[in-house]
Protein backbone atom coordinates (compact mmCIF):
# COMPACT_ATOMS: atom_id res chain seq x y z
CA UNK A 1 0.00 0.00 0.00
CA UNK A 2 1.32 3.42 -0.92
CA UNK A 3 1.77 6.23 1.55
CA UNK A 4 -1.00 8.31 -0.01
CA UNK A 5 -3.46 5.49 0.42
CA UNK A 6 -2.34 5.08 3.99
CA UNK A 7 -2.87 8.76 4.73
CA UNK A 8 -6.26 8.66 3.09
CA UNK A 9 -7.35 5.74 5.23
CA UNK A 10 -6.16 7.49 8.35
CA UNK A 11 -8.05 10.64 7.46
CA UNK A 12 -11.18 8.64 6.71
CA UNK A 13 -10.95 6.84 10.05
CA UNK A 14 -10.42 10.15 11.88
CA UNK A 15 -13.49 11.62 10.23
CA UNK A 16 -15.57 8.58 11.07
CA UNK A 17 -14.35 8.78 14.67
CA UNK A 18 -15.37 12.41 14.92
CA UNK A 19 -18.76 11.66 13.40
CA UNK A 20 -19.30 8.91 15.92
CA UNK A 21 -18.34 11.31 18.74
CA UNK A 22 -20.85 13.86 17.52
CA UNK A 23 -23.60 11.29 17.14
CA UNK A 24 -22.93 9.66 20.52
CA UNK A 25 -22.59 12.89 22.54
CA UNK A 26 -25.73 14.07 24.29
CA UNK A 27 -24.75 17.77 24.27
CA UNK A 28 -22.69 19.61 21.71
CA UNK A 29 -21.24 23.15 22.01
CA UNK A 30 -22.65 25.74 19.73
CA UNK A 31 -20.62 27.64 17.15
CA UNK A 32 -20.72 30.86 19.21
CA UNK A 33 -19.44 29.08 22.33
CA UNK A 34 -16.62 27.50 20.33
CA UNK A 35 -15.61 30.86 18.85
CA UNK A 36 -15.67 32.50 22.27
CA UNK A 37 -13.47 29.77 23.76
CA UNK A 38 -11.01 29.96 20.87
CA UNK A 39 -10.69 33.71 21.40
CA UNK A 40 -10.39 33.47 25.21
CA UNK A 41 -7.92 30.57 25.49
CA UNK A 42 -5.96 31.84 22.51
CA UNK A 43 -5.38 35.12 24.34
CA UNK A 44 -4.39 33.14 27.45
CA UNK A 45 -1.83 31.22 25.40
CA UNK A 46 -0.38 34.42 23.96
CA UNK A 47 -0.08 35.83 27.47
CA UNK A 48 2.35 33.00 28.25
CA UNK A 49 5.21 35.00 26.74
CA UNK A 50 4.76 37.79 29.28
CA UNK A 51 4.22 35.19 32.01
CA UNK A 52 7.58 33.53 31.27
CA UNK A 53 9.34 36.89 31.04
CA UNK A 54 7.88 37.93 34.40
CA UNK A 55 8.99 34.62 35.89
CA UNK A 56 12.55 35.23 34.70
CA UNK A 57 12.50 38.73 36.19
CA UNK A 58 11.33 37.35 39.54
CA UNK A 59 14.08 34.72 39.53
CA UNK A 60 16.73 37.32 38.61
CA UNK A 61 15.53 39.64 41.40
CA UNK A 62 15.78 36.81 43.91
CA UNK A 63 19.28 35.94 42.69
CA UNK A 64 20.34 39.57 43.13
CA UNK A 65 19.35 39.36 46.82
CA UNK A 66 21.39 36.19 47.28
CA UNK A 67 24.57 37.84 48.64
CA UNK A 68 22.59 40.08 50.96
CA UNK A 69 20.61 37.17 52.35
CA UNK A 70 23.67 34.90 52.71
CA UNK A 71 25.43 37.53 54.85
CA UNK A 72 22.63 37.40 57.43
CA UNK A 73 22.11 34.78 60.08
CA UNK A 74 19.74 32.20 58.64
CA UNK A 75 19.84 34.01 55.31
CA UNK A 76 20.68 30.88 53.29
CA UNK A 77 17.60 29.09 54.60
CA UNK A 78 15.49 32.19 53.93
CA UNK A 79 16.83 32.27 50.36
CA UNK A 80 16.05 28.56 49.97
CA UNK A 81 12.45 29.04 51.16
CA UNK A 82 11.89 31.94 48.78
CA UNK A 83 13.43 29.99 45.91
CA UNK A 84 11.22 26.97 46.58
CA UNK A 85 8.12 29.14 46.74
CA UNK A 86 9.08 30.81 43.46
CA UNK A 87 9.76 27.45 41.75
CA UNK A 88 6.43 26.06 42.99
CA UNK A 89 4.56 29.10 41.64
CA UNK A 90 6.34 28.72 38.27
CA UNK A 91 5.45 25.02 38.08
CA UNK A 92 1.85 25.96 38.78
CA UNK A 93 1.98 28.54 35.97
CA UNK A 94 3.36 25.88 33.61
CA UNK A 95 0.48 23.58 34.48
CA UNK A 96 -1.99 26.40 33.84
CA UNK A 97 -0.32 27.10 30.50
CA UNK A 98 -0.65 23.43 29.49
CA UNK A 99 -4.29 23.48 30.58
CA UNK A 100 -4.96 26.64 28.56
CA UNK A 101 -3.35 25.01 25.52
CA UNK A 102 -5.49 21.88 25.85
CA UNK A 103 -8.61 23.99 26.28
CA UNK A 104 -7.59 25.99 23.17
CA UNK A 105 -7.10 22.81 21.11
CA UNK A 106 -10.44 21.32 22.23
CA UNK A 107 -12.69 24.05 20.64
CA UNK A 108 -10.71 23.70 17.38
CA UNK A 109 -11.46 19.97 17.33
CA UNK A 110 -15.13 20.61 18.05
CA UNK A 111 -15.16 23.18 15.25
CA UNK A 112 -13.77 20.56 12.85
CA UNK A 113 -16.28 18.01 14.12
CA UNK A 114 -19.15 20.40 13.43
CA UNK A 115 -17.75 21.02 9.94
CA UNK A 116 -17.51 17.28 9.34
CA UNK A 117 -21.09 16.82 10.54
CA UNK A 118 -22.20 19.50 8.03
CA UNK A 119 -23.53 21.67 10.84
CA UNK A 120 -21.04 24.44 10.13
CA UNK A 121 -19.36 25.45 6.92
CA UNK A 122 -15.60 25.36 6.58
CA UNK A 123 -15.51 28.81 5.05
CA UNK A 124 -17.20 30.36 8.07
CA UNK A 125 -14.58 28.72 10.33
CA UNK A 126 -11.70 30.03 8.24
CA UNK A 127 -13.33 33.45 8.00
CA UNK A 128 -13.64 33.59 11.78
CA UNK A 129 -9.98 32.67 12.29
CA UNK A 130 -8.83 35.24 9.70
CA UNK A 131 -10.88 37.98 11.41
CA UNK A 132 -9.27 37.11 14.74
CA UNK A 133 -5.86 37.38 13.08
CA UNK A 134 -6.65 40.87 11.77
CA UNK A 135 -7.33 42.28 15.27
CA UNK A 136 -4.59 44.54 16.72
CA UNK A 137 -3.18 44.15 20.22
CA UNK A 138 -0.89 46.52 22.11
CA UNK A 139 2.04 44.78 23.78
CA UNK A 140 4.87 46.29 25.85
CA UNK A 141 8.46 46.28 24.61
CA UNK A 142 11.61 45.23 26.42
CA UNK A 143 15.10 46.72 26.58
CA UNK A 144 16.85 45.94 23.31
CA UNK A 145 13.72 46.14 21.17
CA UNK A 146 13.51 48.67 18.36
CA UNK A 147 10.69 50.83 19.74
CA UNK A 148 11.57 50.51 23.44
CA UNK A 149 10.05 51.88 25.67
CA UNK A 150 7.05 52.63 23.44
CA UNK A 151 4.46 49.80 23.13
CA UNK A 152 3.89 48.17 19.71
CA UNK A 153 0.80 46.94 17.88
CA UNK A 154 0.80 43.26 16.87
CA UNK A 155 -1.49 40.70 15.22
CA UNK A 156 -2.12 37.23 16.63
CA UNK A 157 -2.67 34.00 14.75
CA UNK A 158 -5.37 31.75 16.25
CA UNK A 159 -4.74 28.73 14.07
CA UNK A 160 -4.18 25.59 16.09
CA UNK A 161 -0.80 24.78 14.54
CA UNK A 162 0.61 28.29 15.12
CA UNK A 163 -0.56 28.44 18.72
CA UNK A 164 0.67 24.95 19.64
CA UNK A 165 4.07 25.63 18.04
CA UNK A 166 4.36 28.88 19.99
CA UNK A 167 3.32 27.15 23.23
CA UNK A 168 5.86 24.37 22.61
CA UNK A 169 8.67 26.95 22.47
CA UNK A 170 7.34 28.69 25.58
CA UNK A 171 7.23 25.38 27.47
CA UNK A 172 10.86 24.76 26.52
CA UNK A 173 11.78 28.13 28.05
CA UNK A 174 9.66 27.34 31.10
CA UNK A 175 11.38 23.96 31.55
CA UNK A 176 14.82 25.59 31.27
CA UNK A 177 13.84 28.14 33.91
CA UNK A 178 12.52 25.40 36.21
CA UNK A 179 15.72 23.38 35.79
CA UNK A 180 17.79 26.45 36.65
CA UNK A 181 15.63 27.07 39.70
CA UNK A 182 16.03 23.42 40.72
CA UNK A 183 19.82 23.73 40.54
CA UNK A 184 19.65 26.94 42.57
CA UNK A 185 17.52 25.12 45.16
CA UNK A 186 20.08 22.33 45.43
CA UNK A 187 22.89 24.87 45.84
CA UNK A 188 20.87 26.77 48.46
CA UNK A 189 20.22 23.53 50.35
CA UNK A 190 23.95 22.74 50.42
CA UNK A 191 24.75 26.30 51.47
CA UNK A 192 22.07 26.11 54.16
CA UNK A 193 23.56 22.91 55.55
CA UNK A 194 27.04 24.45 55.51
CA UNK A 195 25.84 27.65 57.19
CA UNK A 196 23.93 25.63 59.75
CA UNK A 197 27.11 23.73 60.58
CA UNK A 198 29.06 26.97 60.87
CA UNK A 199 26.36 28.57 62.99
CA UNK A 200 26.23 25.55 65.28
CA UNK A 201 30.01 25.74 65.70
CA UNK A 202 29.81 29.48 66.32
CA UNK A 203 27.05 28.97 68.88
CA UNK A 204 29.13 26.32 70.62
CA UNK A 205 32.11 28.67 70.77
CA UNK A 206 29.88 31.48 71.98
CA UNK A 207 28.53 29.27 74.77
CA UNK A 208 32.06 28.35 75.79
CA UNK A 209 33.13 32.00 75.66
CA UNK A 210 30.07 32.99 77.66
CA UNK A 211 30.90 30.39 80.29
CA UNK A 212 34.50 31.62 80.44
CA UNK A 213 33.26 35.20 80.67
CA UNK A 214 30.98 34.29 83.56
CA UNK A 215 33.93 32.71 85.37
CA UNK A 216 36.06 35.79 84.70
CA UNK A 217 33.30 38.10 85.93
CA UNK A 218 32.93 35.97 89.05
CA UNK A 219 36.66 36.22 89.76
CA UNK A 220 36.67 39.96 89.11
CA UNK A 221 33.70 40.36 91.41
CA UNK A 222 35.52 38.54 94.19
CA UNK A 223 38.64 40.65 93.62
CA UNK A 224 36.62 43.87 93.52
CA UNK A 225 34.80 42.89 96.72
CA UNK A 226 38.11 42.31 98.48
CA UNK A 227 39.48 45.58 97.11
CA UNK A 228 36.36 47.48 98.23
CA UNK A 229 36.72 46.08 101.73
CA UNK A 230 40.37 47.16 101.81
CA UNK A 231 39.48 50.63 100.57
CA UNK A 232 36.66 50.89 103.09
CA UNK A 233 39.00 49.97 105.97
CA UNK A 234 41.55 52.48 104.70
CA UNK A 235 38.83 55.10 104.41
CA UNK A 236 37.64 54.51 107.97
CA UNK A 237 41.21 54.71 109.32
CA UNK A 238 41.84 57.85 107.27
CA UNK A 239 38.65 59.47 108.56
CA UNK A 240 39.59 58.63 112.15
CA UNK A 241 43.01 60.16 111.58
CA UNK A 242 41.33 63.23 110.09
CA UNK A 243 39.08 63.53 113.12
CA UNK A 244 42.09 63.41 115.41
CA UNK A 245 43.86 65.97 113.24
CA UNK A 246 40.79 68.21 113.32
CA UNK A 247 40.69 68.03 117.11
CA UNK A 248 44.39 68.81 117.28
CA UNK A 249 43.97 71.64 114.80
CA UNK A 250 41.14 73.09 116.89
CA UNK A 251 43.39 73.11 119.94
CA UNK A 252 46.20 74.60 117.87
CA UNK A 253 43.82 77.24 116.47
CA UNK A 254 42.78 78.19 119.99
CA UNK A 255 46.45 78.44 120.98
CA UNK A 256 47.18 80.56 117.89
CA UNK A 257 44.28 82.85 118.73
CA UNK A 258 45.64 83.27 122.24
CA UNK A 259 49.13 83.99 120.88
CA UNK A 260 47.65 86.43 118.38
CA UNK A 261 45.81 88.24 121.16
CA UNK A 262 49.04 88.43 123.18
CA UNK A 263 50.95 89.69 120.15
CA UNK A 264 48.26 92.25 119.46
CA UNK A 265 48.51 93.45 123.05
CA UNK A 266 52.31 93.57 122.81
CA UNK A 267 52.11 95.51 119.55
CA UNK A 268 49.65 97.93 121.14
CA UNK A 269 52.01 98.49 124.06
CA UNK A 270 54.98 98.89 121.72
CA UNK A 271 53.04 101.39 119.65
CA UNK A 272 52.17 103.34 122.75
CA UNK A 273 55.81 103.27 123.87
CA UNK A 274 56.94 104.41 120.44
CA UNK A 275 54.49 107.30 120.49
CA UNK A 276 55.71 108.31 123.92
CA UNK A 277 59.32 108.04 122.76
CA UNK A 278 58.61 110.15 119.71
CA UNK A 279 56.87 112.75 121.87
CA UNK A 280 59.81 112.75 124.28
CA UNK A 281 62.28 112.98 121.39
CA UNK A 282 60.37 115.96 120.02
CA UNK A 283 60.56 117.67 123.41
CA UNK A 284 64.27 116.93 123.67
CA UNK A 285 64.82 118.31 120.18
CA UNK A 286 62.90 121.43 121.14
CA UNK A 287 65.02 121.85 124.28
CA UNK A 288 68.16 121.38 122.22
CA UNK A 289 67.04 124.04 119.77
CA UNK A 290 66.33 126.44 122.64
CA UNK A 291 69.69 125.76 124.26
CA UNK A 292 71.45 126.19 120.91
CA UNK A 293 69.71 129.51 120.31
CA UNK A 294 70.68 130.69 123.82
CA UNK A 295 74.29 129.68 123.24
CA UNK A 296 74.33 131.54 119.94
CA UNK A 297 72.92 134.66 121.61
CA UNK A 298 75.52 134.44 124.39
CA UNK A 299 78.27 133.97 121.80
CA UNK A 300 77.08 136.97 119.86
CA UNK A 301 76.92 139.09 123.02
CA UNK A 302 80.38 137.90 124.00
CA UNK A 303 81.77 138.76 120.59
CA UNK A 304 80.19 142.18 120.71
CA UNK A 305 81.48 143.01 124.23
CA UNK A 306 84.96 141.53 123.83
CA UNK A 307 87.89 144.00 123.30
CA UNK A 308 88.83 142.19 120.09
CA UNK A 309 85.67 143.45 118.49
CA UNK A 310 87.34 146.67 117.09
CA UNK A 311 88.17 148.00 113.70
CA UNK A 312 91.70 146.53 113.74
CA UNK A 313 90.35 143.27 114.96
CA UNK A 314 87.69 143.43 112.35
CA UNK A 315 90.34 143.94 109.77
CA UNK A 316 92.32 140.95 111.04
CA UNK A 317 89.15 138.95 110.79
CA UNK A 318 89.21 139.47 107.06
CA UNK A 319 92.87 138.58 106.72
CA UNK A 320 93.14 135.85 109.32
CA UNK A 321 90.72 134.56 111.97
CA UNK A 322 92.06 133.87 115.43
CA UNK A 323 90.64 130.56 116.70
CA UNK A 324 91.07 129.57 120.32
CA UNK A 325 92.92 126.34 121.09
CA UNK A 326 89.88 124.61 122.67
CA UNK A 327 87.64 125.50 119.73
CA UNK A 328 90.33 124.44 117.30
CA UNK A 329 90.51 120.98 118.86
CA UNK A 330 86.73 120.74 118.75
CA UNK A 331 86.61 121.74 115.07
CA UNK A 332 89.39 119.31 114.23
CA UNK A 333 87.41 116.53 115.90
CA UNK A 334 84.32 117.46 113.87
CA UNK A 335 86.44 117.61 110.70
CA UNK A 336 87.88 114.14 111.35
CA UNK A 337 84.38 112.73 111.91
CA UNK A 338 83.13 114.37 108.70
CA UNK A 339 86.09 113.04 106.73
CA UNK A 340 85.47 109.59 108.18
CA UNK A 341 81.79 109.77 107.15
CA UNK A 342 82.79 110.91 103.65
CA UNK A 343 85.22 108.01 103.43
CA UNK A 344 82.47 105.61 104.48
CA UNK A 345 80.15 107.09 101.85
CA UNK A 346 82.86 106.72 99.18
CA UNK A 347 83.45 103.10 100.19
CA UNK A 348 79.72 102.40 100.08
CA UNK A 349 79.36 103.98 96.62
CA UNK A 350 82.40 102.11 95.31
CA UNK A 351 80.76 98.76 96.14
CA UNK A 352 77.14 99.77 95.46
CA UNK A 353 76.88 101.41 92.06
CA UNK A 354 73.81 103.64 91.83
CA UNK A 355 72.62 103.85 88.27
CA UNK A 356 71.17 106.97 86.77
CA UNK A 357 67.41 106.89 86.59
CA UNK A 358 66.24 106.59 83.00
CA UNK A 359 62.69 107.17 81.86
CA UNK A 360 61.10 105.21 79.02
CA UNK A 361 60.05 101.72 77.93
CA UNK A 362 62.30 98.69 78.16
CA UNK A 363 62.23 94.93 77.47
CA UNK A 364 60.54 93.21 80.41
CA UNK A 365 60.97 89.65 81.60
CA UNK A 366 58.42 86.98 80.72
CA UNK A 367 57.26 86.87 84.35
CA UNK A 368 56.81 90.68 84.37
CA UNK A 369 54.78 91.04 81.16
CA UNK A 370 51.54 91.35 83.13
CA UNK A 371 52.92 93.86 85.69
CA UNK A 372 51.21 97.25 85.38
CA UNK A 373 52.71 100.68 86.02
CA UNK A 374 51.31 102.36 89.15
CA UNK A 375 51.09 105.79 87.50
CA UNK A 376 50.10 105.32 83.81
CA UNK A 377 48.52 101.80 84.24
CA UNK A 378 50.26 100.32 81.16
CA UNK A 379 51.30 96.64 81.37
CA UNK A 380 54.64 95.06 80.49
CA UNK A 381 56.37 98.22 79.17
CA UNK A 382 58.35 99.77 82.06
CA UNK A 383 58.71 99.85 85.82
CA UNK A 384 56.82 102.39 87.91
CA UNK A 385 59.92 104.44 88.86
CA UNK A 386 60.83 104.80 85.14
CA UNK A 387 57.37 105.93 83.99
CA UNK A 388 57.83 108.43 81.11
CA UNK A 389 54.24 109.69 81.33
CA UNK A 390 54.26 110.91 84.96
CA UNK A 391 57.68 112.31 85.94
CA UNK A 392 56.89 115.08 88.45
CA UNK A 393 57.06 114.15 92.13
CA UNK A 394 53.98 116.21 92.91
CA UNK A 395 51.87 114.34 90.35
CA UNK A 396 53.16 111.00 91.56
CA UNK A 397 52.38 111.86 95.18
CA UNK A 398 48.92 113.01 94.13
CA UNK A 399 48.27 109.64 92.42
CA UNK A 400 49.56 107.69 95.43
CA UNK A 401 47.40 109.71 97.84
CA UNK A 402 44.30 109.35 95.67
CA UNK A 403 44.74 105.56 95.50
CA UNK A 404 45.84 105.31 99.17
CA UNK A 405 49.10 103.55 98.29
CA UNK A 406 52.22 103.28 100.43
CA UNK A 407 54.91 105.80 99.51
CA UNK A 408 57.69 103.34 100.34
CA UNK A 409 56.63 100.17 98.43
CA UNK A 410 53.76 101.65 96.28
CA UNK A 411 51.42 98.89 97.54
CA UNK A 412 48.33 98.55 99.72
CA UNK A 413 48.67 97.66 103.42
CA UNK A 414 45.07 97.97 104.66
CA UNK A 415 45.83 99.57 108.03
CA UNK A 416 49.15 97.74 108.43
CA UNK A 417 52.59 99.27 108.67
CA UNK A 418 55.00 98.97 105.76
CA UNK A 419 57.81 96.49 106.36
CA UNK A 420 59.84 97.49 103.31
CA UNK A 421 62.39 100.14 104.39
CA UNK A 422 65.22 101.03 102.01
CA UNK A 423 66.97 104.16 103.44
CA UNK A 424 70.24 105.43 102.00
CA UNK A 425 73.59 105.32 103.76
CA UNK A 426 73.33 108.73 105.49
CA UNK A 427 69.77 108.06 106.58
CA UNK A 428 70.95 104.81 108.18
CA UNK A 429 73.56 106.74 110.18
CA UNK A 430 71.05 109.31 111.39
CA UNK A 431 68.44 106.64 112.09
CA UNK A 432 71.02 104.64 114.08
CA UNK A 433 71.71 107.58 116.35
CA UNK A 434 68.02 108.43 116.69
CA UNK A 435 67.27 104.80 117.53
CA UNK A 436 69.95 104.83 120.22
CA UNK A 437 68.38 107.96 121.70
CA UNK A 438 64.88 106.45 121.61
CA UNK A 439 66.16 103.20 123.09
CA UNK A 440 67.84 105.08 125.94
CA UNK A 441 64.71 107.11 126.61
CA UNK A 442 62.42 104.06 126.48
CA UNK A 443 64.73 102.30 128.96
CA UNK A 444 64.44 105.23 131.36
CA UNK A 445 68.15 106.15 131.16
CA UNK A 446 67.73 109.90 130.92
CA UNK A 447 71.38 110.53 131.70
CA UNK A 448 72.50 108.44 128.70
CA UNK A 449 69.98 110.14 126.42
CA UNK A 450 71.21 113.55 127.58
CA UNK A 451 74.80 112.51 126.84
CA UNK A 452 73.84 111.42 123.31
CA UNK A 453 72.00 114.67 122.70
CA UNK A 454 74.98 116.68 123.91
CA UNK A 455 77.21 114.80 121.49
CA UNK A 456 74.76 115.54 118.70
CA UNK A 457 74.76 119.21 119.65
CA UNK A 458 78.54 119.31 119.59
CA UNK A 459 78.62 117.64 116.19
CA UNK A 460 76.14 120.14 114.83
CA UNK A 461 78.19 123.05 116.21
Amino acid sequence: MSSSDHLENRLRKELYRKISIVESSHARPSEGLIQERIRYYGNKCYEANQMIQQARYEYAALRSDKEHLFNRRGGAFHYLVKLRQLAASHRQQRKELVTFTELFVLPHEWYEILVTADEVEELSRLEFLSKLGEEEYVEPTEPGDRNYPEPVKTHRSYYQKDVTTMIRHQLIKFDALLEEEQEACEFAEAETRRNTTLEDEALRQMRESFSDLQDEIRRQKEDSTEWIETVRDSYYSFMEQNKRNVENSKAMAAELKRVEANQREIITQMTRYMNECQHLAAKIEEKLMESRSREEEKQMEHDCTSPGCSRTGYKRKHYGVHIPTADKEKYETILKQSLQELQEIDDFLSYNVIKERRYGDRVMKETEEGMACVYCKTKGRHYSDACPEVRLVSKRLEILNSEKRCKECLGYHYRKECTKKLPCFIVRLVSTRTTSIITAVSAGNLKKSKTILDEEEKCKL
